[in-house]
C-alpha cells in the first residue's frame, strides 16, 4: 500500500490560524458589544408621558393602581389591580421595543434607547 504523507505549508498554518481566531472572536464581539445608548422606561397612562426613567437606576413608579419596578437594568408591572393581571404575569422586559400594556388601567410601560441591534426593521411574537 502506497502511504501518503501530508505537508502543512505556511499558508495553511497562516490560514488555520486566521479561522481560528475569527471563530472565537466574531461571537465574543457579537456578546459582549456596547450598545451605545441609555436605555430609559416611559409610562404612559390615558395616552400621556407620566414618567421617565433611566433604566440603571432602581426606583418603584406608581400608576394610578399599579405599581412598576424599575431593577438591574430591567423593567416589570410588581402589582395591578386589573381583573385578569396579564400586565403582571408579563414579566421583566428590557430591550428597546419592548412594551408591557394593561388595558384596563389605560398604561403602557416602554422601554426606549439603541440596543445596538439596529438592522431590524420589524419584530414579530
Amino acid at each position: 500500500m502506497a502511504e501518503t504523507k501530508f505537508k502543512i505549508r505556511m499558508f495553511d498554518a497562516a490560514f488555520s490560524l486566521i479561522m481560528l481566531i475569527l471563530v472565537v472572536a466574531v461571537p465574543y464581539w457579537y456578546l459582549h458589544r456596547d450598545a451605545s445608548g441609555q436605555k430609559e422606561v416611559n409610562i404612559f397612562k390615558d395616552n400621556k408621558l407620566i414618567a421617565e426613567w433611566p433604566l440603571e437606576t432602581d426606583r418603584i413608579i406608581s400608576a394610578g393602581r399599579m405599581h412598576i419596578q424599575v431593577k438591574d437594568g430591567r423593567v416589570r408591572v410588581l402589582d395591578s389591580d386589573c381583573p385578569k393581571g396579564l400586565c403582571v404575569a408579563f414579566g421583566w422586559v428590557s430591550s428597546p421595543g419592548e412594551s408591557i400594556v394593561c388595558v384596563a388601567n389605560k398604561v403602557i410601560v416602554e422601554v426606549t434607547g439603541k440596543s445596538g441591534d439596529e438592522d431590524y426593521v420589524a419584530m414579530s411574537y
